[in-house]
């Protein structure tokens, strides 16, 4: 009842100030017995404080089992938007923007029964506890309220979240040295499980992004060019990449990469490579990726077009990223 009180008194004594036109001088709402603060309005009236976030991610996993647009549309849509906080004003791109206030919750109280599903959707991208410290932005009068994106937005330790279709978007500070989309391994376009060898996969290299090559010296694949790379879905934390390049005969080999949460290499495999090693023999390696992440690699050698079994051996990831014979 105080809260309520003490939140109409602001919202009556706003509006009298714009009604005598009087300067307004915003300064920070009273938290001492109420659940709204305004933390990014300063209460100098000559010094404006803006900041800005930029699209980090779309969460791969959607919380609805039949999400409206796909992972890369969804990822595509916000790929260049912006949240702009100027003043006492909050603004997505040229989109939405409203006078806003702040209620701090915790996922507890803001999400209730469903607190633990929540939880488990962020937990692959932040560690949240039902009792942390969470912000919730919204607009500070009803008539100025924007459906799109979305109504309300999360800040979770200087990072914005907010949900879409489904799915959940992360937006970074300008300057944080949190790892964004927008850089390379976050525009990467990812597979689905299981894969297994397919020539055309192999030749075709669909939905592969090249590799710059300052980085080729981390994936450590000598006699390899023209590398490119697709994401496959995350293990235990651990990210998973595929990676394709030709040698010099121009043949194509393809390994799989496990990197930790800033893309260190880890742990790699060869999955895929054709290679004449005499006159009418080919050694062949082909694979198989089950959706538990089961890796089968199968070697033959094809003498005079028939093949004959070479070898067979299965790999799983552990819990620190490696491949480990099954």
């Amino acid at each position: 009842m105080i809260q309520q009180i003490k939140l109409s008194n602001i919202i009556i004594l706003f509006i009298s100030f714009l009604q005598i036109n009087c300067k307004k001088e915003v300064k920070n709402f009273d938290t001492s017995n109420s659940s709204y603060t305004n933390t990014a309005i300063e209460d100098k009236s000559d010094k404006i404080n803006h900041q800005i976030w930029i699209f980090d991610k779309v969460f791969e996993e959607a919380i609805d089992s039949i999400p409206v647009k796909d992972l890369e549309n969804k990822t595509n849509e916000f790929k260049n938007s912006k949240i702009e906080i100027e003043d006492n004003i909050f603004k997505f791109d040229d989109k939405c923007k409203f006078e806003y206030v702040v209620t701090d919750k915790t996922p507890k109280t803001y999400w209730f029964n469903n607190v633990d599903t929540f939880i488990k959707y962020f937990d692959p991208y932040v560690k949240l506890s039902k009792d942390k410290k969470i912000k919730i932005y919204h607009e500070l009068f009803p008539k100025e309220q924007c459906e799109y994106p979305s109504n309300e937005y999360i800040l979770i330790d200087d990072a914005f979240y907010f949900i879409s279709d489904g799915y959940i978007i992360s937006f970074r500070k300008s300057g944080s040295p949190t790892i964004s989309k927008t850089e390379f391994y976050d525009v990467i376009e990812q597979d689905k499980l299981p894969l297994t060898y397919n020539f055309d996969y192999i030749i075709e290299e669909k939905g592969y992004k090249d590799i710059p090559q300052n980085l080729y010296p981390k994936f450590n694949l000598d006699g390899l060019n023209y590398l490119k790379i697709k994401k496959l879905p995350s293990k235990n934390l651990i990210n998973i990449y595929t990676v394709i390049g030709k040698n010099e005969e121009g043949q194509s080999n393809l390994y799989l990469f496990s990197m930790d949460n800033k893309n260190n290499v880890i742990d790699s495999i060869e999955l895929y490579f054709s290679e004449e090693v005499d006159a009418g023999i080919t050694h062949l390696k082909e694979f198989n990726i089950s959706k538990d992440y089961i890796i089968t690699i199968n070697e033959y050698e094809i003498l005079n077009g028939k093949k004959k079994d070479s070898s067979h051996n299965s790999y799983l990831i552990d819990d620190k990223g490696k491949f480990t014979k099954k």
